[in-house]
């Protein structure tokens, strides 16, 4: 179970680093030339509205959460979408990674999984 976690980890940050889409409110990002999505990824894309999370869509689309996950970063790095970002109060300069002008992650990162629950559960899972 830690190898499989650790390889869909790696598989997600190959395909876009930043986590912020799996778990923010989607939104699409306008673009002047769209390029061609698989049917599978149209059918997320076409479920982005600004509201849903990428775990919403799963839900609605019947798919398991980490195909939906594979399907939104690979959006996100197409630049079809992107998480919503929260409004700022009116005056307030918005933090920004140094020298890139790409608006820094509100929040704190997720934490790395708790390799010794997951142990646990795999333990008493074949025990039964």
């Amino acid at each position: 179970m830690e190898h499989e976690t650790l390889r869909r980890r790696r598989l997600l940050h190959r395909i876009w680093p930043d986590p912020a889409s799996d778990s923010a409110p989607l939104e699409r990002v306008d673009t002047a030339a769209a390029p061609a999505v698989a049917p599978r990824q149209s059918a997320v894309l076409a479920r982005v509205d600004g509201i849903r999370t990428a775990a919403d869509i799963a839900r609605e689309l019947g798919r398991p959460a980490f195909q939906t996950l594979v399907a939104v970063r690979r959006l996100a790095a197409a630049g079809l979408v992107a998480p919503r970002t929260p409004p700022t109060p009116a005056g307030a300069a918005s933090a920004t990674r140094a020298g890139t002008g790409i608006a820094a992650a509100d929040g704190p990162r997720p934490a790395a999984p708790d390799i010794a629950l997951l142990k646990r559960v795999r333990d008493a899972l074949e025990a039964l």
